[in-house]
Parts: C-alpha cells; structure tokens; sequence
C-alpha cells in the first residue's frame, strides 16, 4: 500500500511536469493555436490568456479587441492582484470605446500597484486624452516623482493637449527640479519661443539656479528668430543669474568677452567656435596681449579654407557710429589670402560689410581697425575672423594667428562748431 501511494503521488507529479512542459513548449510555439492549447491545459497560468489576448489585439489584417478583452478577463480571474494585467483590460476598454471599463481597470491596477510610475503614467495619460486634466496632473506627478526621465514625455503630451506653458508648469509643480529646464528645451526644440520665454520668466521668479549653458539655446533662438531686444535681455539675466565672469572691458566694448580670458560657451552672444577641417582652437597663456591669455587658431595646410567660423552676434543700435578694434598676431601664413575681422548686417551684408586690413606671414601684434555706421535697420552685428580662398595653385592655408583684446564701442557723436 505505500509503494502503492507513493507510485500514485510520483505519477500525478509526473503527469502535471508534463503538463507545464507541454503548455511551456506550446506557449513559445510560432503557431497560435498552440498558444490556445497552452492556455487550456493550463489555464490557472495568467500569461497564457495575456500573451493570446496580445495576439488577437495586435493581428494587422482584422484585429478583435473583444476577443483580447475576453482573454484579458481570464487572466484577470486567475491573477486578480496584477497589475499588468488590468492594464491590459484598461487599454482593451478604451479601444473598445468604454472609457467607464477603462478607468475602472485603471483604478484597480493602482490598487495593485500603488507606486508604480508605469501605472500612473498609463492612467495619466488616458485621462489626457480625456481632457480630465487636473486628475491627469495629479497622476502624471505621481509618475515623473516616481521616474524623472518621463518628465519630457509629460510636458509634450500635455502641450499636445492644448495646455499652455503657464498650465503645465502650474499642473506639474513641484514635481522635480529639473522639470523647468526640461521644458524650456522641448519649448525651444519645437520652436515655441514664447512658450518657452514663459518658463524662462518662471525659473527667473522662482530664484532657480542653472547653468549659463542651459540658457544659450533659448537665447540662441531668439536670434534665429531676429528677436533681438528679447535675446539681448534674456542674456543679460541668465549671466546676472549664474553670475558668469564678465571681463572689465575699456571703453564700453559691446564685444563679449573680448579677451578670451574665460571658456567658450560658443552660443548666444559668446565667442563661436564652430569645426572647421583643418583648423584647431587652442587657449595660450604663453602668448598674451594685454590679458592672462589668448586664442590661437592654427590652420595646418591642408585645405584652400574659406575661413569664419570663429565668430560673435553683437546686438546694435541702427543708424549709429562705431568703431571695431581687435589685435592679431601672426606666424607663417602661407598664400596671398591672410587673415582679417569682417563685420557684417547679419541679416542683410547688402547693408553693412566692412573688412579690416589682412595678414599674412609673420607679425607681432597688430591692431586691426575699422570705423562704420550701422544702418537705418541694423540691429545685429556678426563679427568674424575672416580668410577668402585664394586664386593660387599653392593655396592651402598653413600658420597660426592669435587673436587677443577684440572691442566693438560706439563713437561719440562730434558736436557741430
């Protein structure tokens, strides 16, 4: 009788391992039908149902959500307490047109899950598209607290909704730190500049401290869009805000930093420093004009280059005199083509286009100069250290310049006698 007993538990362990190894193997099967076959032998097991109701939901020809919702529910009985599964119902209910279902699954997923960022933001944003926004702020919150990498994501479904900046920042306050620096990037990389001057506005009121970086692609922006006096002013605050150095200039130079004595941020209205082929940007203490350094650019021969990628936006008064300045020190530049600053109308050379004298070869420090008058509609300056291409067969650009104490100040106007 105990062989007997034993020999019958064995066998029952015996036929239930076949069983889960037949339904495993049939559950990862390519053939549907064995999925089907592998939910009814072993149908206390949810992912079965799960994985036949995201066949029948995801079918391309002839999707049926009501077949998936069926499968879902079974999965739902047999593992009341998952979330996942409830998700499953809630996203088959709202295909199906049943918002009522929809939020009921919703509701129990978080009861299974209470601190689930993933559940939050899957209810959040059903009620997005609802319109129920100030229950979609609040579980949109709960998500981004529990994952700030969704904070993005947040800001472009709700602006997507129609929520305006000041709505989202209020809807999502306080929610992380960084949520106003991530929504004055996705504002600017949609090219929503005022949505973007809102936040900016914020930050400003809330006493926020950022890096200058994180307020160069606003400002640079704002120029893109010929947005001068909003650029210039937005400038002026983020390098009051992150109290970033600003040289002592003489007399009165508009030209930011001027003496290269501070990292580039290359943006805004700082020194750009844009790749060119052949060409390097280096910092050089051991040469110097007046300041603790210099830039070098060193141009090693292997390109005929047409040279301005070092450059600065300069905001100006129209119809107003002034006078460039800057200095260069030259070694070894080859061909008849040298280098020269060129100040232009950035919106329009036809108006305003002067050039200092150029070098070539070898010189010390140099003074470059030239005395203009913007035009009637000249609001901004582009300064660029300039070289044409040469005519020559031997025209490769090879040497090095420094460039050092570069200034843009207004003339006085002369009194009449």
């Amino acid at each position: 009788m105990f062989l007997s007993v034993i020999l019958l538990i064995a066998g029952g362990f015996g036929l239930q391992a076949v069983k889960v190894w037949m339904a495993e193997n049939w559950g990862h099967a390519a053939d549907p039908e064995l999925w089907e076959r592998a939910a009814k032998l072993e149908p206390e097991n949810a992912n079965y149902w799960l994985h036949l109701g995201d066949y029948h939901e995801a079918i391309l020809i002839a999707p049926d959500e009501r077949r998936a919702l069926a499968e879902f529910r079974k999965a739902a009985q047999v593992n009341p307490h998952s979330a996942d599964v409830w998700l499953h119902i809630a996203q088959a209910c709202e295909y199906l047109n049943d918002p009522a279902g929809a939020r009921a699954a919703y509701q129990k997923a978080q009861l299974c899950h209470p601190i689930s960022a993933v559940v939050a933001w899957r209810y959040g944003t059903f009620l997005i598209r609802r319109a129920e926004f100030p229950e979609a702020y609040l579980q949109i919150r709960r998500s981004i607290q529990a994952n700030p990498s969704l904070t993005l994501a947040a800001v472009s479904q709700f602006w997507e909704a129609g929520q305006d900046a000041r709505q989202i920042l209020a809807g999502l306050e306080p929610a992380s730190s960084s949520l106003y620096f991530t929504a004055l990037e996705f504002f600017v990389s949609q090219l929503q500049t005022d949505a973007g001057l809102a936040v900016w506005q914020r930050m400003l009121a809330l006493h926020l401290r950022f890096e200058m970086q994180q307020a160069v692609s606003l400002v640079n922006e704002l120029i893109r869009e010929d947005r001068i006096a909003e650029a210039d002013r937005t400038w002026r605050e983020a390098l009051h805000t992150t109290n970033w150095p600003i040289d002592a200039q003489t007399g009165g130079s508009l030209v930011f930093d001027g003496g290269f004595e501070h990292d580039a941020l290359n943006g805004g209205f700082a020194w750009r420093m844009m790749p060119a082929g052949g060409v390097q940007y280096s910092f050089d203490a051991g040469v110097t004009q007046s300041g603790a350094r210099s830039l070098r650019v060193t141009f090693n021969g292997s390109a005929n280059l047409d040279f301005a990628q070092l450059q600065q936006y300069v905001a100006v008064e129209p119809g107003r005199r002034y006078r460039f300045a800057a200095f260069l020190r030259t070694e070894g530049i080859t061909t008849e083509s040298g280098l020269a600053f060129e100040v232009e109308d950035a919106r329009d050379p036809h108006a305003l286009n002067q050039f200092t004298s150029a070098l070539t070869g070898s010189h010390p420090w140099t003074a470059a100069e030239v005395e203009f008058r913007t035009g009637p509609a000249t609001r901004l300056l582009l300064i660029s250290l300039r070289r044409k291409p040469s005519r020559r067969l031997d025209n490769k650009l090879r040497g090095t310049v420094w460039v050092a104490d570069v200034t843009l100040s207004p003339v006085a106007s002369r009194s009449k006698p």
